[in-house]
């Protein structure tokens, strides 16, 4: 199974329920086009943050123990073993549902906001220490603009990075 979800610098994910920053422009088609015809699974409190539901053009898993609460179009399910057959089924959140099956977890796709925000909500939290998230580089990567983002994929094994893209 594979994770994508974006996070500030501190793992921050989220506030109050919502996303902590307003919008994220290269982020949105990025996660359109990798999800896209497949399999997204989230936590009820991802569902109902949603603008859109469900995610059109995805089969939408809802991981929650309220099996009978959600619309038809969503298949609600009370674990991840219900999804083992599916290849490409993507975890998009919440920090409950993904801090507690990181043992499901192949490969991390991580939208890094170079920016702290406010927070309650953090990712990483079970992760392995070598998951830290740090920044090296050898050129400036703030110039005119407030927010830089790079996008990352992790090797699940290694938790090393496989390559990165910067915005």
């Amino acid at each position: 199974m594979k994770l994508i979800l974006a996070c500030d610098l501190n793992g921050g994910i989220g506030y109050q329920g919502k996303l902590p920053w307003d919008r994220l422009p290269a982020d949105l088609p990025r996660f359109k086009q990798l999800t896209e015809g497949g399999v997204v699974v989230m936590g009820s409190g991802t569902y109902r943050s949603l603008p859109i539901k469900p995610l059109p053009n995805r089969i939408n898993f809802i991981v929650t123990s309220n099996l009978g609460f959600y619309p038809s179009c969503c298949f609600t399910i009370p674990n991840l073993d219900y999804i083992k057959g599916f290849n490409n089924a993507w975890i998009i959140g919440g920090a409950k549902l993904v801090n507690s099956n990181w043992y499901v977890i192949h490969e991390i796709h991580l939208s890094l906001v170079l920016k702290e925000y406010t927070c309650d909500t953090f990712i990483f939290s079970n992760c392995r220490p070598c998951m830290k998230i740090t920044i090296c580089s050898n050129k400036p990567i703030f110039k005119t603009v407030q927010i830089c983002k790079f996008f990352f994929v992790y090797d699940k094994d290694t938790f090393t990075r496989v390559f990165s893209i910067v915005l």
